[in-house]
């Protein structure tokens, strides 16, 4: 608003490009965050990855494979501003969703069980390489509006 960041907007695009609003957050400070922590690392090439599913903010380089959180995860056990490896940030998403489908995939039933074994998932496992392109272009997208807005 009136040339100064007010949130963050969700977006995705439609397969003939028509661009849909998933929802607007109001995270003033993300931006600045966003850069600081950049000019900390002393990056040139970072990549956003904002995962809404996962809960998972930060920033990552080709130049420098470490993950520095952008905002705290206790569930993945990740701090704000501490580095830590892209392979163990994979492996702890990869856990925590197989965790989290093992835990829904039980059948519950009232009265005595009909079946022991577990019902078997008709959700395929997403790519998570092609999650974060997503989210990363999504992201780049959204700051080069907002750097052109300002000029």
């Amino acid at each position: 608003m009136n040339s100064k960041p007010a949130g963050i907007v969700f977006a995705e695009a439609d397969s003939a490009g028509v661009w849909k609003v998933l929802r607007i957050s109001s995270d003033l400070d993300f931006e600045k965050l966003f850069k600081s922590t950049i000019q900390q690392r002393q990056l040139r090439d970072a990549k956003l990855i904002y995962d809404i599913s996962t809960h998972v903010a930060g920033i990552v380089s080709e130049q420098d494979p470490q993950f520095t959180p952008l905002r705290e995860n206790s569930a993945l056990t990740l701090k704000q501003g501490e580095n830590t490896s892209f392979t163990d940030l994979k492996e702890k998403v990869i856990n925590s969703r197989d965790e989290k489908s093992s835990n829904s995939d039980q059948a519950n039933y009232s009265g005595q069980p009909i079946a022991s074994e577990k019902i078997k998932s008709t959700n395929t496992f997403f790519n998570i390489p092609v999650i974060f392109t997503l989210i990363v272009c999504v992201g780049l997208i959204m700051l080069i509006t907002l750097r052109s807005r300002k000029n």
